[in-house]
């Protein structure tokens, strides 16, 4: 019984993990912070947390539920790939206004005023992969 209170905390701590992310850009618009401070507040955290929980559940010998994590990431990232196939030949031919991953990096860096540069166009892109990350493991 013991065991499973572990496995159940480990879970519960993942799905709150990655549950911040998708939700920061929706808070930021909200009005309730800018990107940038909630990323620090937040998505940070929120990173350092799903890495603790997934070395916990490898040295705990919980091991399913760490494949479940990291296939849950992969499958994430995977689906991410085909929605910016998707995304980006809309972009391009028109279908679809502005760059989001590009908006998100600005944001999350404080650059509005400035506009991208490489350092917001990796964190941007970093963060729209890691909210298909983060549905991939609450999925």
């Amino acid at each position: 019984m013991k065991l499973e209170l572990k496995k159940i905390m480990l879970a519960l701590l993942a799905l709150l993990a990655a549950a911040i992310p998708p939700n920061l850009f929706v808070a930021a618009e909200a009005g309730y912070s800018t990107m940038s401070d909630l990323a620090v507040e937040f998505l940070i955290p929120s990173v350092v947390l799903l890495a603790v929980v997934l070395a916990t559940s490898w040295f705990a010998d919980e091991r399913d539920l760490f494949r479940q994590i990291r296939t849950g990431i992969l499958a994430g990232l995977i689906g991410t790939i085909g929605l910016e196939i998707v995304r980006e030949t809309g972009f391009r031919l028109g279908g679809m206004p502005g760059e989001l991953p590009e908006l998100m990096g600005v944001l999350l860096l404080n650059r509005f005023a400035d506009g991208p540069n490489l350092l917001s166009n990796i964190a941007g892109w970093s963060y729209h992969f890691w909210n298909g990350a983060s549905f991939g493991i609450i999925k």
